[in-house]
């Protein structure tokens, strides 16, 4: 989810990317209820899908925060800081219907499903809310001009330029 929501906010740049993944695109049975910040509905606003999300979102107007078995807790009021909200929580599989929707319509993104890569070599990508003159108009977000962005959602916290991938190969499907 994190590395579609990138693609889609990369949509408007002038970049080729690749989303791999080793599961189908996009994801099937993802049964997680997602909570969403204000930035996040922000982002999805700004991307052109919240429209489509807003039909299967319930807000977030408190929340409690404690630990069972030690002592204090918080609660958060949106009614508190003058809000409406305090973010919305979205099905998992709404949000990924959606964002694969908006990408898999993109000319520069191509999706891999059912791939792993077995050896890539990285290079530094500067990913960056900037004015940078490769910047999205509708996410804000840039990268480097001469940079090929590779977004593989599967490894957790590793995302970055390929300078050269030795060797994609589909990945076994689960039974």
């Amino acid at each position: 989810m994190v590395g579609a929501s990138l693609a889609a906010g990369l949509i408007d740049s002038s970049h080729t990317i690749e989303l791999i993944d080793k599961n189908p695109l996009p994801p099937q049975k993802d049964h997680r209820l997602i909570a969403l910040t204000k930035s996040s509905c922000d982002f999805f606003k700004s991307i052109s899908i919240w429209e489509n999300l807003l039909p299967f979102a319930t807000a977030i107007k408190t929340v409690h925060v404690s630990q069972r078995g030690h002592f204090g807790s918080t609660r958060l009021s949106a009614k508190e800081i003058g809000a409406s909200e305090l973010g919305f929580v979205i099905p998992a599989e709404h949000i990924n219907r959606v964002l694969y929707e908006k990408i898999s319509q993109a000319k520069n993104i191509t999706l891999k499903p059912n791939t792993t890569i077995s050896n890539m070599s990285l290079r530094d990508l500067a990913i960056s809310p900037s004015s940078h003159p490769s910047t999205s108009p509708s996410s804000g977000l840039s990268t480097s001009p001469s940079s090929r962005l590779s977004i593989s959602p599967s490894s957790p916290g590793v995302y970055g330029g390929t300078r050269e991938v030795k060797r994609v190969t589909p990945a076994k499907t689960r039974a």
